[in-house]
């Protein structure tokens, strides 16, 4: 192991920097798999973070006897089918028309990651297929996003762990009027609004079905799939 440590130090380290730099990388080493081990064995990464380290459970294969891993594996099933039925025109918006752009409303790593992957994985995606990103408070961030898209053809994706952020839910109050002002009806909202939280009771208030929302768990989060 110290064999292949050494290989990551520079040329002109001396043999004291060396040592150090050896120390250095056994200690991340170490960590490192620590950190596997807790959440192999489902524990506790720190007591004052009362939550198991479980994402490995996201990413085993399926089929598995393990319970934890079957409720992900089903949750991940149920957003594959709703992917596809997407980007296949299967999903109508309230006039029957097939979907032509996302909007993701997030914050932080609700909205980072989502185009990370986004730009990513653009040499594979569906080109009549256009997403928009608003993580903004300020509403000239929400704005301008209305004039690129119809509200006929238009999914938003609100994403939010615990459905409280206030400038999630600002933005997502703010969706809701301008969607509401050219379709009328909230019943209409089930084809145009869905969610990926934690809190079931704060996304069906907001008038997004349950069936709409993806969920996630406090020991683990939502993995962003690439699919066909």
């Amino acid at each position: 192991m110290l064999g292949c440590l050494t290989l990551c130090l520079p040329d002109s380290a001396s043999a004291l920097d060396s040592d150090a730099i050896v120390v250095e990388l056994m200690v991340e080493l170490i960590t490192t798999l620590a950190l596997v081990t807790l959440m192999l064995k489902k524990r506790r990464f720190r007591e004052s973070f009362a939550n198991f380290l479980l994402y490995s459970a996201q990413r085993s294969q399926m089929g598995s006897r393990i319970s934890i891993k079957r409720v992900a594996h089903r949750h991940i099933a149920l957003q594959s089918c709703w992917d596809r039925a997407v980007r296949s025109g299967a999903w109508k918006g309230y006039t029957g028309k097939s979907i032509t752009a996302i909007v993701n409303i997030g914050i932080g790593g609700s909205d980072l990651g989502p185009i990370m992957v986004t730009e990513t994985l653009k040499p594979y995606s569906k080109r009549d297929l256009t997403p928009y990103f608003v993580s903004n408070v300020d509403g000239t961030h929400l704005a301008e996003t209305p004039h690129k898209v119809d509200p006929e053809t238009t999914l938003f994706i609100i994403v939010s762990k615990t459905f409280t952020t206030q400038e999630i839910i600002m933005n997502a109050e703010s969706t809701h009027e301008w969607f509401l002002a050219t379709a009328k009806d909230r019943a209409h909202i089930s084809k145009h609004i869905v969610a990926l939280s934690t809190n079931e009771k704060a996304v069906t208030a907001f008038c997004i079905s349950e069936d709409n929302m993806f969920s996630f768990w406090d020991w683990g989060r939502r993995m962003l799939l690439a699919l066909e």
